[in-house]
């Protein structure tokens, strides 16, 4: 899929999120596509290759929806001052809190 066309779907994902059905080819998204996709619309996260994100990736997507670090999978591995930058964001965010609702989340089989 041709750049200007992934760029079409970014912004008709920021207004309405039902639209993903119609795309055939997330796979051609690349991962700071998807950075911007996840910032604007977290609801297409099960569709996110997730695998593919680097901590700065997921810095950037938590800074804008911090719903979404149940999903993060390195947040343990994150840097002090990366996750003291969220912590400014989000006071209310700690470590111990994320991976005990991510480990109720594992027991329970759902996110």
């Amino acid at each position: 899929m041709e750049a200007e066309c992934r760029s079409l779907w970014i912004r008709a994902m920021e207004f309405s999120p039902r639209l993903a059905s119609y795309c055939s080819h997330w796979h051609d998204f690349t991962v700071i596509e998807w950075v911007e996709i996840l910032s604007n619309q977290k609801d297409l996260i099960n569709i996110a290759p997730q695998h593919l994100f680097t901590e700065l990736d997921w810095l950037q997507i938590l800074r804008h929806q911090p719903a979404l670090i149940e999903y993060c999978h390195m947040i343990d591995d994150f840097s002090e001052e990366n996750f003291e930058d969220l912590q400014r964001l989000y006071p209310w965010l700690e470590r111990k809190t994320v991976r005990a609702k991510c480990a109720k989340c594992d027991k329970s089989g759902s996110k």
